[in-house]
């Protein structure tokens, strides 16, 4: 405990205690801010991720559907790098 707050006890322990109290208020507000604004940030953050994995599925989608009409064409070995190219198409974009 400081000083000054030990000749505060001795001075004005009322003024103090309410003081005290006071702050302890500040800190319970505080603290369900931050945990607020974690949670916010949280379902942020889940939202974003969401997001991405569906672009991503979509892109994929999209790829594949536009590969269709050349894979034919292709050979096989041309077919895997093909497939693993689009495997790895959401890699790209994170």
């Amino acid at each position: 405990m400081s000083f000054h707050l030990r000749v505060m006890m001795i001075l004005k322990p009322k003024k103090l205690s309410q003081n005290l109290f006071q702050l302890r208020k500040e800190k319970l507000f505080l603290m369900t801010l931050v945990r607020q604004r974690k949670k916010n940030q949280r379902m942020l953050g889940n939202n974003i991720l969401t997001w991405i994995k569906f672009v991503s599925l979509g892109l994929l989608m999209i790829r594949r559907l536009l590969m269709l009409p050349r894979k034919a064409r292709r050979n096989q070995f041309q077919n895997r790098s093909a497939r693993r190219r689009a495997r790895l198409l959401p890699l790209i974009f994170l």
